[in-house]
Parts: C-alpha cells; sequence; structure tokens
C-alpha cells in the first residue's frame, strides 16, 4: 500500500474518532502500517495491545467493538510524530 493511501485511512480515523472499530484499527495497523513501515504487534495483556510503528510505540485497549477517543488520539499522534497524519488537514 502506498503511503498516500496509508494517510488518507488515516485521516478517515482523525474524522470520525468516536466510531472507530477495534478490529478496524488493529487490520489497518498490522496488515498495512507494520508492512510498510516496520514494527510489531506484541501479544495482548489482557485488554490492552502494545504496537510499534516506525520508531513510535502505543497502546490501544479493546473495549467490546469501539475504542475509546482517548486510544484513537494516541494513535492519532504517534503517525503524526511519523509524519503520516497532520492535524491541521
Amino acid at each position: 500500500m502506498d503511503i498516500q493511501r496509508i494517510r488518507n485511512r488515516i485521516q478517515e480515523f482523525a474524522a470520525s474518532p468516536s466510531n472507530v472499530r477495534f478490529s478496524e484499527i488493529d487490520a489497518f495497523i498490522c496488515n498495512q502500517l507494520i508492512p510498510a513501515l516496520g514494527g510489531k504487534a506484541r501479544p495482548p495483556r489482557g485488554s490492552h495491545y502494545t504496537y510499534t510503528v516506525g520508531d513510535q510505540t502505543f497502546v490501544i485497549a479493546r473495549r467490546a467493538s469501539q475504542i475509546k477517543k482517548v486510544y484513537v488520539k494516541e494513535f492519532l499522534d504517534r503517525m503524526a510524530a511519523l509524519g503520516l497524519y497532520d492535524p491541521e488537514e
């Protein structure tokens, strides 16, 4: 997947942070971000999933099917640090 398509998908998450499903963001990270940029997904500890993408590490807690906005914000902050997301766009 090219970087522009990755950026577009990240923008979709940013546009609706309250409606991000865990399955969507997990699949995106594991199937698109990690293969494109390197990194790993660690085995979950309870409901907390830890990901490393590039040099950025972050945690997403699974709560039913949706995830809390705070975890989406953390994800977006990490993507901004990698240059894949600009909150001003």
